[in-house]
């Protein structure tokens, strides 16, 4: 073999090589890890798009320090409208797309996602849990509990226990109709001055709240709590105000977000929240929360719910440190192990092990802190939660 024709080869095979490597390095720098936030989205009454952008926020800020073992995060969404087939849909789509995980499912249907889900082993982290298997389905990690939120909006209320005729204005729906009667346990069984609570129900799509809410004001209700949807708890708080009742109101901050707080001006003054989650303006975890929202779409609504999925997919990509197999049922593994999870927003959890609540084994978020609103934000009223555990837990053993 000549030189010339020795060193051709030799030429030859190391741009071989060198296209090889290429190959390579473009295979790995196009892998991608997929998400999917499911949710409702466009649903009357009941809609929180705002957890695509959290979601996406969170998806931005990881790809932005190098993504999940160098892979970057790909965000796919998708409408659950309120509709059992619809959310059906959605998961049936997850499982195609092979997702990793699921993250900030907040959806009146959950319970036909997860079911979905569980079948194919892929777990829905930074839920809500709004339906029954997101609160015992291993494969569900919520963030945002509901019998927690909705419990905390009383014990997370200053002076609750001199409530002597309190009233709870709840949704039809089973989450809202169990909501308000473990707040009625937990009054007749802890506060003894305390009258039977006056629970009084409300259709989530309803459009006139004035009938209910003199209901619920009949003999001289002192304490009002809040077991509804943004759109209803705002109309609620406006007709408190317009027969100008002199009473304590209570409710849950997601369903209270700053914008219509905001909007309803001075009737919304004094009003008390609860949540599981530090919110902006408090901690610099949040703040920066804020930050990656506002990037995402500065007229998104910055609330619970978009931090919960902000926080899933925080969640995942901890988990996910060091995989090589990302298929849902690794992923699952992967976070029954974590131990100490903290995304910086809510308090942190030890593990994902089963909590000690009676029905509520996948509740691991039981911390919530309290505000009051001033008129243009909210002031956290102590800077440690308050756990409800052991009184959520007492009122729920004795059902």
């Amino acid at each position: 073999m000549s030189s010339k024709t020795r060193t051709l080869l030799l030429t030859v095979t190391a741009v071989s090589v060198a296209v090889a490597a290429c190959s390579t390095d473009s295979a790995s720098e196009s892998s991608t890890v997929k998400m999917m936030v499911i949710g409702d989205f466009t649903a009357p009454g009941f809609s929180f798009p705002q957890i695509v952008d959290g979601a996406q926020a969170a998806v931005n800020e990881t790809n932005l320090s190098g993504g999940i073992n160098g892979d970057s995060i790909e965000l796919l969404s998708c409408d659950a409208q309120n509709d059992p087939n619809a959310a059906a849909a959605c998961a049936r789509k997850a499982v195609q797309e092979n997702v990793s995980a699921v993250v900030g499912l907040h959806s009146l249907q959950n319970n036909s996602v997860v079911r979905a889900l569980e079948g194919a082993g892929i777990p829905s982290v930074g839920s809500n849990d709004l339906g029954a298997l997101d609160r015992t389905s291993p494969v569900s990690f919520p963030m945002l509990s509901t019998p927690v939120h909705l419990f905390s909006v009383v014990v997370g209320m200053p002076h609750y226990d001199k409530c002597a005729k309190p009233g709870v204005l709840h949704t039809d729906v089973p989450a809202g109709v169990e909501a308000a009667r473990i707040m009625k346990k937990f009054y007749a069984e802890n506060v003894p001055i305390a009258a039977p609570a006056r629970l009084v129900p409300l259709q989530v799509d309803a459009t006139d709240v004035t009938a209910r809410v003199a209901t619920v004001l009949e003999g001289g209700t002192d304490c009002v709590f809040l077991a509804l949807p943004p759109t209803l708890n705002t109309a609620v708080i406006k007709a408190i105000d317009n027969v100008g009742a002199n009473v304590e109101v209570s409710g849950a901050t997601p369903a209270l977000p700053e914008s219509a707080m905001r909007d309803l001006g001075e009737p919304a003054v004094g009003v008390y929240s609860t949540t599981t989650f530090k919110l902006p303006g408090v901690d610099p975890a949040a703040d920066t929360f804020s930050r990656q929202m506002a990037e995402v779409n500065p007229d998104a609504v910055q609330d619970v719910a978009a931090e919960s999925a902000y926080s899933g997919v925080k969640i995942v990509a901890q988990a996910m440190e060091g995989l090589t197999d990302y298929s849902g049922k690794s992923v699952l593994a992967a976070l029954n192990e974590m131990t100490n999870i903290d995304v910086g927003l809510a308090p942190v959890i030890p593990s994902f092990a089963d909590s000690s609540l009676p029905g509520l084994p996948r509740t691991f978020n039981t911390s919530a802190y309290s505000y009051q609103w001033t008129g243009d934000h909210y002031e956290l009223l102590k800077p440690e939660p308050t756990d409800v555990s052991a009184l959520l837990g007492k009122t729920l053993a004795s059902q």
